[in-house]
């Protein structure tokens, strides 16, 4: 937990985490250790706290074949009035390119689109996650969509 009080509006402080895995509970060896280290900015109360939300044109479980072209759409809503979507942080398979992010028209939604060729070494379960941010730096709770690659004769 991290205790902003006292602290000033864009201090930006340094932080570590040491992520462990072990064989059980009562053991103290490590199998492995990854360090992971971030940044915290103290940031203001935004003046609106409405998340954008986000959308997508497939199911939450949807099966596509290997080695042929496959393209999704992200539909992002914004949350407070007179904002902007600013950006849409993905974590995608390997090789997913993601499109611009573009409003549709002078509403209060964005899209961006992303397109995979699947590769045979990615068969398999995969998650796709997505998190959208405004001006007010509000974020989305992540998106997850899991998507199961099949061979293509499947």
């Amino acid at each position: 937990m991290f205790n902003s009080t006292g602290k000033n509006i864009g201090d930006v402080f340094a932080a570590a985490l040491m992520v462990e895995d072990f064989p059980d509970e009562s053991s103290y060896v490590a199998y492995s250790r990854v360090p992971i280290q971030f940044l915290i900015k103290v940031v203001g109360t935004p003046a609106c706290s409405l998340q954008p939300m986000i959308s997508s044109n497939m199911s939450a479980c949807t099966a596509v074949q290997v080695g042929i072209e496959f393209n999704f759409t992200l539909t992002i809503t914004q949350g407070c009035p007179n904002t902007t979507i600013d950006d849409v942080f993905t974590m995608p398979p390997l090789y997913m390119y993601k499109g611009d992010l573009t409003q549709i028209g002078s509403s209060n939604e964005w899209t961006i689109t992303e397109t995979w060729i699947p590769d045979i070494l990615q068969l398999g379960s995969q998650v796709y996650c997505a998190v959208a941010t405004d001006r007010y730096q509000i974020y989305l709770m992540v998106k997850s969509i899991y998507i199961f690659f099949v061979p293509t004769s499947f």
